[in-house]
């Protein structure tokens, strides 16, 4: 039950925060250059501004000691808050910062980001303070309009250790910001 409490807790933590479309130090680690010129040279000069609706669809974890009903309870809570529509303004959408693709923690940075023939490939790690971290590889296509994402997701968990989890993340374009957004 101990277990379940911190995973669970660190799902919440993990996915709900969001990142400022103004905050300059989104991409320590690669800075906010490397990702455009990376991007650029990739062949996705930009990703388009507006609305963007992502989802996080886990396809394998390993909870060891959880019994399935559990495991499906996480799962389905991971998927819950993975599920999110954000505004990418015209700045932010050349450079997007880690929190744009994960929408999860703050204190997140890339220690790889590349596209090649519009396929990108993108390691990030994220802070949560005393809830753990998480390490995220993110490999896929990607253009303006969207991405989908393999990831290959490590929770680093206090009183738990690593919890190792797979998943699919998807991203679409869906047109202006609502006002005031």
């Amino acid at each position: 039950m101990k277990k379940f409490a911190i995973l669970a807790a660190a799902s919440l933590a993990l996915l709900s925060c969001t990142a400022s479309d103004e905050d300059e130090a989104n991409v320590a680690g690669v800075g906010a250059r490397d990702v455009a010129e990376a991007m650029a040279r990739g062949g996705v000069v930009s990703l388009s501004p507006g609305t963007w609706m992502s989802e996080l669809k886990v396809t394998e974890i390993k909870v060891p000691g959880v019994a399935a009903k559990r495991k499906e309870g996480i799962i389905a809570q991971i998927e819950k808050n993975g599920t999110h529509d954000s505004c990418l303004s015209d700045k932010i959408a050349k450079a997007p910062p880690p929190e744009f693709f994960v929408h999860n923690a703050k204190m997140c940075i890339y220690s790889k980001f590349a596209v090649t023939a519009g396929k990108a490939a993108i390691t990030l790690s994220c802070d949560m303070g005393s809830v753990g971290a998480v390490d995220m590889d993110l490999a896929g296509p990607i253009s303006a309009d969207g991405f989908r994402f393999d990831a290959d997701i490590d929770f680093r968990l206090p009183m738990v250790g690593t919890v190792p989890m797979k998943a699919v993340v998807t991203g679409t374009q869906k047109g202006a910001c609502a006002q005031g957004g």
